[in-house]
């Protein structure tokens, strides 16, 4: 997804923001960020919903016409759109987003999908319309006509192999409709749940939240969306696979077992040593932090700022390596973290960005958005860009760390609105937005100075 146009949601007044390989996201608090972040997850994982509805509704294909089965789907993704953000945030609200492949800079082969959300004061109740939803999706169904009976047909006979066989052509057609091959992954802030408590305890935790959350409103009046427990229950399900992945493997070992470039791999692990500030280790039933002396710190005791960027890092280790396409949202990367900490999180941000992404083909190509509050992660960017502008190998700033200005956007809310902070002539963050906080502090003390 290149383009999110967003009006009247939530704190969202009129906002439109492109998506790059990597997009960051400030404001004060309650401007709308984790808001904007969550409409972009939605919508880039509309072909996660299609895909999931033809693949696990045969009774209703069989009962219905595909005319009749387009629709329900298209309902099925209204439906959970209202009930992922609850009906006082979408009602009144349009949001449009604009799918496409870009070539050469330039986004073509377009098409959007707009939501608008109306109230009918006559019937009380809120209307939706989405024309070219429904066109996108009774295209898909259409297309994949014969791929859908071939893939009921071979279910009803437990035929596992073809079954598999159909499911990857499905996917893979509606992905290409979508001109996007990425899987999705939303990290959400806070993450110390996700090291606290036993993967079952914590799945089953969250599990009932979502239930809990459906269950104490009409399901066809949400006031109050769950999309927030169902991100936390799909990161919990998704950090118990990554902790499974690397049992009995450090991430030194799992670069060497998988590898790819040996000066990557180096710098990935000087990186991530210098964030975690230790070694990580899994003996398969628990994770440690190893410091100097080889001493074993259990995860559930280390400090604050190890807990919250774990997961970061087993993400950025594996899917590194794996070359895994996939559009990511990190909220607020530099919690609890020192600011060198943060620096170094960046640059291994966008060296994962950088080994997965491939600007001549924008269709397999890594996306990560980031919200912060942090100056030190928008001057951190700002130095990796610098450093790709003047495009002078050196000592301090690695190649592989440099970042292009057409790779990168960089984005302010406030008061409802957007405003885009990246100075075109210079290619760089703009210098009044990377720490305001210090400028109003030292305009404040200049001002006490002078009244002496």
């Amino acid at each position: 997804m290149q383009r999110i146009e967003v009006k009247n949601f939530g704190p969202l007044k009129d906002v439109s923001i492109d998506i790059t390989n990597i997009v960051v996201l400030i404001g004060e608090s309650a401007s709308g960020k984790s808001t904007l972040a969550k409409l972009v997850y939605f919508f880039n994982t509309l072909k996660d919903e299609i895909y999931s509805y033809i693949r696990f509704n045969r009774e209703k294909y069989i009962h219905f016409t595909l005319t009749n089965f387009h629709i329900f789907l298209i309902h099925e993704i209204i439906d959970k759109y209202v009930e992922r953000f609850g009906e006082n945030m979408v009602l009144g609200s349009s949001v449009t987003a604009t799918f496409g492949k870009r070539i050469n800079g330039k986004l073509e082969n377009s098409f959007t999908i707009t939501i608008n959300a109306i109230k009918d004061e006559n019937l009380n109740q809120t209307e939706f319309q989405f024309p070219d939803l429904a066109i996108c999706v009774k295209s898909i169904v259409e297309k994949n006509e014969l791929t859908m009976r071939n893939l009921y047909e071979y279910q009803s006979k437990n035929d596992i192999r073809a079954v598999e066989y159909f499911e990857e052509l499905l996917k893979n057609s509606i992905n290409d409709s979508f001109y996007d091959n990425t899987d999705s992954l939303y990290i959400p802030a806070s993450r110390t749940f996700s090291v606290s408590l036993n993967d079952s305890m914590k799945l089953s935790i969250y599990a009932s939240l979502v239930d809990i959350t459906k269950s104490i409103r009409p399901t066809n009046n949400p006031e109050y969306g769950n999309l927030d427990n169902i991100i936390i229950k799909e990161f919990i399900t998704y950090s118990s696979k990554l902790k499974d992945r690397l049992k009995n493997v450090t991430f030194e070992q799992y670069h060497f077992n998988v590898s790819n470039s040996l000066e990557v791999n180096t710098l990935s692990e000087e990186l991530t040593y210098d964030v975690l500030n230790g070694k990580y280790s899994n003996d398969g039933e628990n994770e440690y932090i190893v410091i100097e002396n080889d001493i074993r710190i259990p995860i559930e005791i280390a400090s604050s700022g190890q807990q919250e960027v774990l997961r970061i890092l087993q993400e950025i280790n594996v899917s590194r390596i794996d070359g895994k396409y996939r559009f990511r949202v990190i909220e607020e990367p530099e919690t609890h973290l020192f600011p060198i900490a943060q620096k170094k999180l960046v640059e291994l941000i966008t060296l994962l960005s950088n080994v997965t992404s491939n600007n001549n083909d924008d269709e397999n190509s890594s996306k990560i958005l980031i919200t912060t509050h942090s100056p030190y992660i928008l001057a951190s960017f700002n130095n990796l860009m610098y450093a790709c502008k003047v495009g002078i190998e050196n000592e301090k700033i690695n190649s592989s760390l440099w970042i292009s200005q057409d790779q990168i956007r960089a984005y302010k809310l406030k008061g409802g609105f957007v405003e885009d902070i990246i100075d075109y002539e210079l290619g760089l963050i703009k210098n009044e937005e990377i720490d305001e906080a210090s400028r109003i502090i030292n305009e404040e003390f200049d001002f006490i100075d002078n009244l002496q």
